[in-house]
């Protein structure tokens, strides 16, 4: 509602501070509160639907704003700020009216300085060797409309058939694709995700060569590949963090790991831009052997986490 009556840059600002505030605590707060409801088998369920209704939202969202954007008329974009600031208000609403969930009961500790949760060298170490992971999931929309139309010299149209395409494989996919995964081993998993990143990243630079007449379906090809790393790694790493920590803590596992994506949303556009103009390809290269470092990490850890954390199945025997 506050975009309603920005007229100068400082206030412009802190609306957007304040937007980006409220998003990173719905994030951190949505996933404890999927983990107070869910069981623990059926986390990765959970943090997948959450994946798709979002996308939803995100993809209807475009959809508004680019109707806006057509029409050039602010009264209409007064509207659309109106109804989203509504919708808010009726999903607090709906939230203060939800049951606690108390299902089930968990012990009673004091509080914990966040700085136990730092102490805790394997989350700790999760963090800083899966930092590639948000990177690659943000480059996407972040350098793909500017690498493809000036770098690959692809049609202008191409970048929003493609993310459109990213977003339908997320809605369609998702849910399917955590049911798939259930058997294996979460750090399997997103090892399987670094490798498909790492392939898609490393197909981004090849772009480059690619002969004109081919280079439209092979960058949506490449798309795929990208999304589908992403559809892996969302539920599996959202679900992995929650079981990592103690019960009662599982909140500020979380929170903690949200704001690894608060480093990553403000350290991509400058990595973008640092690697761009030194060579196009250099982003997609550097990428590529981050996130070929990050898979190769939690192989390793893997051997050093517990069986509850590393497989969603056996949290029925546990």
């Amino acid at each position: 509602m506050g975009y309603l009556f920005v007229h100068t840059v400082p206030v412009f600002f802190i609306m957007a501070l304040l937007v980006t505030a409220g998003g990173r605590i719905f994030f951190a707060a949505s996933a404890s509160l999927i983990v107070d409801i869910a069981t623990p088998r059926e986390l990765a369920r959970w943090f997948g639907l959450v994946g798709v209704i979002r996308n939803v939202g995100l993809g209807i969202g475009g959809l508004l704003a680019g109707i806006v954007l057509a029409t050039h008329n602010p009264d209409i974009y007064h509207m659309l700020i109106s109804a989203s600031s509504l919708c808010y208000l009726l999903a607090a609403s709906l939230l203060l009216h939800l049951s606690e969930p108390g299902q089930r009961d968990y012990e009673q500790v004091e509080k914990v300085p966040y700085k136990a949760i730092l102490q805790h060298r394997q989350f700790i170490f999760f963090l800083i060797s899966s930092i590639s992971f948000p990177l690659c999931s943000m480059m996407l929309a972040t350098a793909f409309p500017v690498y493809v139309t000036e770098a690959v010299h692809a049609p202008d149209w191409l970048p929003g058939p493609a993310l459109l395409l990213n977003s339908l494989l997320v809605i369609g996919c998702q849910t399917f694709m955590v049911r798939l995964m259930e058997p294996f081993r979460r750090t399997r998993t997103l090892g399987l995700a670094a490798l498909m990143w790492g392939i898609s990243c490393g197909c981004f630079a090849l772009a480059l060569f690619i002969p004109p007449f081919l280079v439209v379906p092979y960058l949506f090809l490449v798309v795929a590949i990208h999304t589908l790393a992403s559809i892996l790694y969302g539920p599996t790493t959202s679900s992995l963090v929650a079981d990592l920590g103690p019960v009662a803590l599982r909140g500020r596992y979380l929170a903690t790991y949200e704001f690894s994506w608060g480093v990553a949303s403000a350290l991509t556009p400058a990595l973008f831009s640092n690697l761009y103009v030194v060579t196009p390809s250099l982003p997609w290269l550097f990428l590529a052997a981050l996130v070929s470092v990050s898979g190769m990490s939690l192989l390793w850890l893997e051997r050093r986490l517990p069986a509850r954390v590393v497989w969603a199945k056996k949290q029925d025997s546990i």
